[in-house]
């Protein structure tokens, strides 16, 4: 299968525009006290996040209108994608274009029930080393943390260097041990190795910043076939 460019450059598009309407939200905290207090209210359940909260003070901003247009518009584009030619993963768009379907996928908040139809389909294009394991260990969990139930792979973590502890920011599904097993068993190390990684890397495009976070390269995609 050749690279789509044509579906790689709309889905990098939209993941580039979705992350780039974050910034007036952030903006808008920063010069408005009520949308600050309604953000800090809103917040103090570490479950939910901020696309799904219900604004509660008359009409809402602007800013927070166009970014759940936004949203909107890009989660059900990339249910039509996934509807016409299966997950997209790096055969299909390349590397670039499957860290944008799992970005898009990751903040697919107020459409849930789509995503959670595409879990099954990501790890098999993981099983296929057609996907990214860190798409699918990030993207369980945060199926896991809006269904109320315990994260698996550990994404949702902090660690306390000092101290040497981990603190989950919701439950874990089982101890340390069943997180990294979890981790384990899709190709990923454990998870307090993770933890020693820059807050900023992560598997996206440019946030690929560290060698624990480049995409695997050595895949039978990346051989050359016969005609090449």
């Amino acid at each position: 299968m050749h690279v789509n460019a044509d579906l790689a450059d709309e889905l990098i598009d939209m993941a580039e525009e979705d992350l780039a309407a974050q910034g007036p939200i952030g903006e808008l905290v920063e010069r408005d006290p009520r949308f600050k207090a309604w953000v800090e209210r809103v917040m103090t359940d570490p479950r939910l996040p901020l696309s799904l909260a219900v604004w509660d003070d008359g009409e809402p901003p602007a800013e927070l209108v166009a970014a759940h247009a936004i949203l909107d518009r890009h989660d059900l584009r990339l249910a039509e994608i996934v509807d016409g030619h299966g997950w997209p993963g790096r055969a299909l768009v390349g590397e670039d274009g499957a860290d944008a379907a799992w970005l898009l996928a990751q903040h697919c908040d107020r459409h849930h029930s789509l995503r959670e139809g595409w879990l099954e389909a990501v790890a098999d294009a993981v099983a296929r080393h057609d996907a990214d394991p860190r798409h699918l260990a990030r993207l369980a969990d945060r199926i896991a943390m809006i269904n109320g139930d315990g994260q698996r792979f550990g994404t949702y973590a902090e660690l306390d260097r000092a101290a040497d502890t981990i603190t989950w920011l919701f439950p874990a599904e089982g101890s340390l041990t069943d997180v990294d097993r979890c981790r384990r068993e899709i190709g990923l190390p454990p998870l307090r190795d993770d933890l020693q990684e820059p807050e900023g890397a992560g598997p996206y495009r440019y946030r690929r910043t560290t060698a624990a976070y480049a995409w695997p390269s050595h895949h039978p995609l990346d051989s050359p076939s016969p005609a090449e």
